[in-house]
């Protein structure tokens, strides 16, 4: 939105741009922007800025992938090693109690006899 009180109206389909206040158009590539600062960029050093912008974006989104995927086979091996250490305390209580359950019953036999 400018001073005139008009907005820009980009049609991406056929690189024009028109202002709505005073209906004028141009080309996309002669667009200029000013700074308050009183700098001006051509259209085309903001479109390298936004190129190296949606650039990093993507590889961030890359990165952020591979760790959500690290993470996930970390889960999975720590899921699968509990998995492994339960299994192993099972098969050592039911083994302590076989051989405890296995000594009570040979006390009772023997005490019987």
């Amino acid at each position: 939105m400018g001073d005139g009180g008009g907005g820009l109206e980009v049609d991406p389909d056929r690189s024009r741009v028109r202002c709505t206040g005073c209906r004028r158009t141009w080309r996309v590539w002669e667009t200029s922007f000013h700074c308050s600062c009183g700098r001006r960029f051509e259209a085309k050093e903001v479109e390298e800025a936004v190129r190296e912008l949606i650039r990093v974006a993507s590889l961030l989104a890359r990165v952020l992938a591979q760790q959500a995927q690290d993470l996930a086979e970390i889960r999975r091996a720590g899921e699968a090693s509990f998995r492994a250490w339960a299994g192993r305390l099972a098969a050592a209580v039911a083994g302590s109690l076989g051989a405890v359950a296995g000594r009570l019953v040979g006390s009772l036999l023997r005490a019987l006899d």
